[in-house]
């Protein structure tokens, strides 16, 4: 009964990393074994280990990547957060590897573990690329057009989250002068800023 339901565990933890596109390891660094390998994110080598990361991470990941790795092998930190890409049938793969170094002595003798787990992240650095090149094309589109455009934050009393070329050059001041302040901060005449105000509570309205 309790074999099967350690089974039972082990396939839905199966279950679950499959959903969330984690795989995850257990490595003896004392023999050198990895005795709960990952099946997909990181290749094993002839002795069944864990293969060093050149030849699989990408090579302007790798130096930083093996710092990390060699300061948990050796004790420096018991705790490691590493993004890494791959390259696989010619596409790029991004991943977030967690892993924990323990010292066990449950047994006779003293043994040293690793425990990790490994995310594919490459759906949701897409979807933050995407973002920053629809943000980049924006920005570039606002920089460029001559009419003034500027936008405020209503929830944080209309201060001004954006503000191209055309309107700072209007007020004589620099985007970084005008983002974050208020109307009342910006223009001197007090019958400008209670008309500011108010436009700026119909355009809310309607």
């Amino acid at each position: 009964e309790r074999r099967d339901q350690l089974r039972m565990n082990h396939e839905l933890l199966q279950n679950a990393a499959e959903l969330a596109h984690v795989d995850y390891f257990y490595h003896d660094l004392k023999h050198g074994n990895t005795l709960v390998p990952c099946r997909k994110y990181w290749p094993l080598n002839e002795k069944k280990g864990l293969a060093s990361a050149r030849g699989w991470i990408v090579e302007e990941d790798v130096e930083r990547f093996e710092t990390e790795w060699r300061k948990l092998l050796c004790g420096e930190i018991q705790s490691l957060q590493a993004a890494y890409r791959t390259r696989e049938e010619g596409k790029l793969r991004h991943y977030l590897m967690r892993a924990r170094r323990r010292v066990s002595e449950e047994s006779s003798s003293r043994s040293l573990e690793l425990f990790g787990i490994i995310q594919d992240v490459t759906d949701y650095q897409n979807i933050v690329h995407s973002y920053e090149d629809a943000n980049t094309l924006l920005n570039t589109i606002l920089e460029n057009f001559p009419n003034p455009v500027m936008l405020k934050d209503p929830e944080n009393d209309f201060r001004y989250m954006l503000a191209n070329r055309g309107f700072c050059a209007l007020l004589g001041k620099t985007p970084e002068e005008v983002f974050g302040r208020t109307d009342a901060e910006l223009f001197p005449r007090r019958e400008d800023v209670e008309q500011f105000r108010r436009d700026d509570r119909k355009t809310m309205e309607s």
